[in-house]
């Protein structure tokens, strides 16, 4: 073999070895549980540790910033932005109250800062969505 073909081959070694394991992107089909692709997976992941962040904050009396959940997430092993805020958004849009607010850090230099709240009428709020989503389905 050629110099340039083992480097193909070592490229191609290292790609397979850091890609996700076909147990974690298949492991579905294993259990007969809802099938969702490795990717929707990971968002609801984030999507419940989300929750469990901005319930935690809110238990400590901490602000629910995006800075703070990003903390809280990589003490559990995620990794949180606001690409995957986005995302969640896209899916549930009425799921998370959320604004752009000046915070004062230690610097003296006000900050934009996103904040993310569960609103206190979730319930109320879900009811509504699935009726139109149903609404949706039939018509």
């Amino acid at each position: 073999m050629t110099k340039n073909s083992n480097k193909i081959v070592i490229d191609e070694i290292k790609e397979i070895l850091s890609s996700t394991s076909m147990k974690e992107k298949y492991e579905g089909l294993l259990n007969r549980e809802l099938i969702l692709p490795y990717n929707y997976k990971n968002l609801y992941k984030k999507f419940e540790s989300l929750d469990l962040a901005i319930i935690d904050l809110k238990r400590s009396k901490k602000i629910t910033s995006l800075g703070n959940i990003q903390f809280f997430m990589k003490g559990k092993g995620l990794i949180f932005d606001l690409d995957d805020f986005k995302r969640i958004l896209y899916v549930v849009p009425h799921f998370y109250i959320y604004k752009w607010e000046k915070l004062q850090n230690s610097s003296k230099n006000p900050q934009n800062e996103l904040i993310i709240e569960i609103p206190n009428n979730i319930s109320a709020r879900l009811k509504v969505n699935f009726s139109i989503i149903k609404l949706k389905i039939f018509l």
